[in-house]
């Protein structure tokens, strides 16, 4: 288990403060969070390479908060990769084992187990690195931070630069690490969807604070600070208000221009002031003349599309009901199916279960 306590590290005039959590072992866990938001720094921290102003690092109980980074039992894969130019596909790969003067017989065994695991055999004779493609080059270096077995591998954005068939192929590749080695995951990115796609737990990062670690359940419907709702929600879909009612496992949540109800999942009372809101693909626009399912016969709206944007797999519907704006994400079959246009007026379900709110 990696455990960080009280951690804090400034680098000019930028800091992380207060920094807690624990990785379980064979865990694959996402930093997200916004460029900028300090996520290199914290792993690089946890690396060795950062100096730590506070706090302690600990590796299965063991204190490695000042160990050589060498003696830390962490491989670390940054953005830019690292690759040695003058090596080398597998004088590249073999380069830490060379460096820990494995036999050679052990080494061999090494390089044939992790080119079978990332389907590299027919590059480990190349000559020149400068010759491999994006995806090739991104193996190579996966395949030299996994050689010498490290309790715990770092990547940072390993996927950034790459075009999204490569993408898909290497995050595949990842869910394979993941599954076939008892390596440990530090995976940090400000992609949402590859956070939620790859990730056994996500912690978010927003500005030096590390505002909240969950499941990705807990993190996607029940965001625990305004900072992650804004920044994994859209703005549109986030209201003011207050708690008007509990009623049992429900809630009622109001402000001057919409009431809803929600699911109780957390201690609030009656008159809280709260935030509230709900992600743009749990809502439902409702199909005219059909019976109304048990989940979407609360928080019923009517509103009018104002504007529709195409995004790959769903269409954004921006849409305007009597006293609010509200942003609607519907997968493109049923955008087909409803035949939805500019002005339509519209019927849509916003879920009891989908309904998040935080105290303020």
């Amino acid at each position: 288990m990696l455990r960080v306590e009280n951690l804090s590290v400034k680098v000019g005039d930028f800091s992380l403060d207060e920094i807690n959590f624990e990785i379980k072992n064979g865990e694959h866990f996402v930093l997200l969070g916004p460029s900028g938001a300090g996520k290199t720094v914290l792993v690089e921290a946890i690396c060795g390479i950062k100096k730590i102003k506070k706090g302690r690092v600990l590796l299965n109980g063991v204190d490695i908060t000042f160990a050589p980074l060498h003696k830390r039992n962490i491989s670390y894969l940054p953005q830019d990769l690292c690759l040695f130019p003058g090596m080398s596909v597998l004088e590249n790969i073999i380069y830490p084992l060379k460096r820990r003067k494995t036999p050679e017989n052990e080494m061999m065994k090494k390089i044939d187990s992790v080119c079978e695991l990332l389907n590299i055999k027919h590059i480990i004779e190349r000559k020149d690195i400068n010759s491999l493609s994006g995806g090739e080059k991104q193996r190579v270096a996966l395949a030299r931070a996994l050689i010498w077995e490290p309790k715990i591998l770092i990547i940072d954005e390993p996927f950034s630069a790459l075009d999204l068939s490569i993408k898909r192929s290497l995050q595949r590749e990842l869910v394979k690490i993941s599954r076939e080695t008892s390596t440990t995951i530090i995976h940090v990115t400000h992609d949402r969807e590859e956070a939620f796609m790859l990730g056994d737990r996500i912690g978010i990062l927003i500005d030096g604070r590390l505002h909240q670690i969950g499941t990705k359940d807990e993190i996607y419907y029940h965001p625990a600070t305004i900072e992650t709702a804004r920044y994994l929600i859209s703005e549109n879909n986030i209201f003011e208000g207050e708690v008007v009612y509990i009623r049992g496992e429900e809630v009622g949540l109001k402000n001057e221009h919409i009431f809803l109800v929600a699911n109780r999942y957390s201690d609030i009372k009656g008159g809280d002031r709260v935030f509230f809101g709900i992600r743009p693909e749990e809502i439902s626009v409702i199909r005219p003349g059909r019976p109304l399912r048990p989940q979407v016969q609360h928080n019923l709206f009517k509103g009018f599309v104002k504007e529709i944007y195409e995004k790959g797999a769903s269409h954004i519907l921006m849409v305007e009901a009597e006293k609010f704006s509200i942003e609607i994400d519907i997968p493109n079959c049923a955008f087909r199916d409803l035949q939805i246009q500019t002005g339509n007026e519209i019927t849509f379900s916003m879920k009891k279960r989908a309904i998040w709110y935080i105290k303020r």
